[in-house]
């Protein structure tokens, strides 16, 4: 995930692509500075604690039986939601 500051498009700040041959999922997200120097500051705090993304896409994405997903050509989709979750020390 890489994550800038900018202003984000209206209706959605981040782009989520699922190449067909590679297994890695990549996401863009722009947030506005004030969110992005909050969110750089309690990473920064709690650098050796598991920080969490929850996303919520446009579209619906299929998975196996065993949880993996399926496509068959390379998929995009927008973020329409994101939720961080920070552990508490």
């Amino acid at each position: 995930m890489v994550i800038s500051p900018g202003q984000p498009k209206k209706g959605h700040f981040a782009k989520l692509h699922i190449p067909s041959d590679r297994n890695v999922i990549e996401a863009v997200l722009t947030l506005p500075q004030e969110h992005f120097d909050k969110l750089t500051k309690h990473m920064s705090q709690i650098a050796d604690r598991v920080v969490t993304a929850k996303i919520t896409l446009d579209k619906t994405l299929v998975l196996d039986h065993q949880g993996c997903l399926i496509i068959e050509d390379s998929t995009d989709a927008l973020i329409t939601n994101l939720v961080w979750t920070f552990s508490l020390k």
